[in-house]
């Protein structure tokens, strides 16, 4: 199977040369480019809700609009690549190097400090269909009430379609289980200094591969969150507001959701492909 590896990337303070990023999978280079980024760009998403809750000669309804506005790297690479050989249980590694901070006297004037976010690893198929993509949106969405705060051995259920670095909030679950899952974020997610390597599994699971982080299992529906919708909107400039209507019955013990992507007027991005 063919898949997109998408690596958002983004350097602070630079010093004389761009950093260099080698990308490796399973021992082997697949790519290296510049990191040759300094801006960030921000981007968005609006999520609507309409809730109407009878009890028997009672009733309720509540409308709720929110918007999510998140700060992410300018830039990304998006490198094809080849599933075919691969294992069930694989490595992806990021190696940063010439990533030298500049120092007088013992002093740092300048710090070279490189961020990786998101690293997504789409497969062709799904990304070249609009359809399909957002078909996958609503059901991830759709499944998290019965899915959202597994926890095994200490573990939480993996993101698709791979790790950012914003976790901790606004995720498609409840409050405890962002606690539970901000504490697994990592120095993946921060700006770091340096030569450096970070390294991620890719785990085979329903049929497909995915990137896994340190303390996620693999346990039910994947979860997916906010940042990816807001950015995956940004990337493909396909806009669109999510709304979600639910009707419960309190006397009855019942509820129904009904999820809609309306699609909106193209915005204007400043979004650059790699």
């Amino acid at each position: 199977m063919k898949y997109y590896l998408i690596i958002g990337y983004q350097l602070w303070e630079k010093n004389k040369d761009f950093p260099l990023v080698r990308v490796y999978i399973n021992g082997q280079m697949i790519d290296e480019f510049e990191c040759d980024n300094e801006e960030s760009m921000e981007i968005s998403m609006t999520k609507t809700e309409s809730m109407w809750e009878d009890n028997m000669c009672l009733g309720l309804g509540i409308d709720t609009t929110e918007r999510f506005t998140f700060k992410a790297p300018k830039k990304f690479k998006m490198i094809e690549v080849d599933s075919s050989t691969w294992p069930d249980e694989g490595e992806l590694t990021l190696e940063v190097l010439n990533n030298n901070s500049n120092y007088n006297n013992g002093f740092m004037s300048k710090r070279s400090m490189v961020l990786f976010n998101p690293i997504y690893l789409v497969s062709k198929e799904m990304h070249d269909n609009k359809s399909k993509m957002l078909q996958a949106i609503k059901r991830l969405y759709a499944n998290r009430r019965n899915n959202n705060n597994i926890k095994i051995k200490n573990k939480v259920r993996a993101a698709w379609p791979g790790p950012n670095g914003y976790a901790k909030a606004y995720l498609f679950s409840e409050s405890q289980f962002n606690i539970d899952h901000a504490q697994s974020i990592s120095r993946h997610h921060h700006p770091n200094g340096g030569n450096f390597k970070f390294e991620f599994g890719i785990r085979k699971k329903y049929n497909m591969h995915m990137i896994m982080q340190d303390n996620w299992h693999t346990a039910g529906y994947f979860r997916l969150d906010w940042f990816f919708v807001a950015w995956w909107q940004n990337y493909t400039k396909n806009y669109f507001d999510f709304l979600q209507d639910v009707k419960a019955d309190s006397s009855r013990g019942t509820s129904e959701m009904e999820i809609e992507l309306k699609e909106k007027t193209k915005q204007i991005s400043n979004n650059n492909e790699d």
